[in-house]
């Protein structure tokens, strides 16, 4: 519930300073670097829509690595709408794993805060 809190805060922040510049990456592996491993469940739709964070996640070490502050309005929008769709997509996996998606998600999204705040 918390983090429905914050993704509701976070939206709001968003979308009332967002740009209309689109962030982009380097081309460098970021998130190969960053010791995040992603579990794989039983449905396809969600270990893609996992894997999707791999570009967030390179996009928004792309922007830090620049000190590129322009961005963030834009990556939060970005990450929000990634993690709303990743907690509508619970009802997708087998029961026993819902609670270990939702703590991986969460974690994900305190790695994502960690990083962000460099920009900030």
């Amino acid at each position: 519930m918390k983090i429905l809190k914050f993704l509701s805060l976070l939206i709001i922040v968003s979308i009332a300073t967002a740009c209309s510049n689109s962030p982009k990456s380097d081309g460098v592996d970021y998130f190969s670097k960053s010791g995040i491993e992603i579990p794989k469940y039983s449905n396809v739709e969600v270990n893609n829509h996992l894997n999707d964070f791999k570009n967030l996640w390179n996009v928004l070490s792309t922007a830090v690595k620049n000190d590129d502050k322009s961005y963030s309005p834009e990556l939060s929008i970005q990450f929000s709408d990634w993690t709303i769709k990743a907690l509508k997509m619970e009802d997708r996996l087998k029961a026993e794993e819902r609670t270990n998606y939702y703590a991986f998600v969460e974690e994900l999204a305190k790695k994502w805060d960690g990083e962000k705040d460099k920009l900030d």
